[in-house]
């Protein structure tokens, strides 16, 4: 489960988490980016980890996705990232390094 979050609150999160790997793959543009941060955090959404999440190291949290509906019989990471606002992808086609980046980053992402 999603402990104290609800369903919606862990989505905004997780879309607010593929707008900044979209970014940073260069398939989103930082004001498009920034624009559905925007939202997410009109609508009173959160856009960042709880505190409590953000103890967890990359490789944890990386674990944690891996038992994801979308990840590939063999193993294999898919994420559903953006090239626009509007237009989802779900892909395995992205760099991995990039993904631990922003996991890595991410508490300080928004702030």
């Amino acid at each position: 489960g999603y402990g104290k979050w609800l369903h919606g609150e862990a989505v905004a999160v997780g879309i607010s988490m593929a707008a900044e790997l979209s970014a940073r793959l260069g398939w989103l543009t930082i004001t498009e980016r920034d624009r559905i941060i925007k939202l997410i955090t009109q609508a009173e959404l959160p856009t960042k980890l709880p505190s409590n999440l953000t103890k967890l190291s990359v490789q944890q949290f990386l674990k944690t996705m891996a038992v994801d509906k979308k990840v590939l019989d063999s193993g294999r990471l898919r994420l559903v990232l953006l090239t626009s606002i509007g237009k989802a992808i779900v892909t395995d086609q992205f760099d991995f390094l990039q993904l631990q980046r922003m996991l890595n980053d991410y508490s300080y992402v928004h702030v």
